[in-house]
């Protein structure tokens, strides 16, 4: 069933707006990133340059890697690791959006 909402948007709009939510960019620029780059969690996004982590996707100035080796404990986590916080982070997205269009304000 079509939601009936005020405000909530067609379902191409909802759609392709999740597609973006999905999409894993830079926390910075929002620059879509490589959904699977090779290597170590300390990231620089290719567009603005800000180095941030890969795996929570904080913003960490000119360099990430003092923030990954403190706050995970390596520069080379475990791929299942990441996959949980990235399904973690896209969660969280699609669930403020959903929020944001059909739900907030009822």
């Amino acid at each position: 069933p079509a939601c009936t909402s005020k405000g909530c948007p067609a379902p191409n709009t909802l759609l392709e707006e999740i597609a973006e939510a999905l999409s894993i960019a830079c926390p910075n620029c929002g620059c879509v990133q490589d959904p699977n780059p090779d290597g170590c969690i300390a990231m620089q996004c290719a567009h603005c340059n800000a180095a941030y982590c890969w795996l929570c996707f904080q913003t960490c100035g000119r360099d990430a890697h003092k923030h990954c080796l403190n706050q995970h404990g390596d520069y080379f986590p475990p791929t299942r690791a990441v996959e949980m916080w990235h399904c973690r982070w896209r969660w969280r997205r699609v669930k403020a959006l959903l929020w944001r269009h059909c739900g907030a304000n009822e």
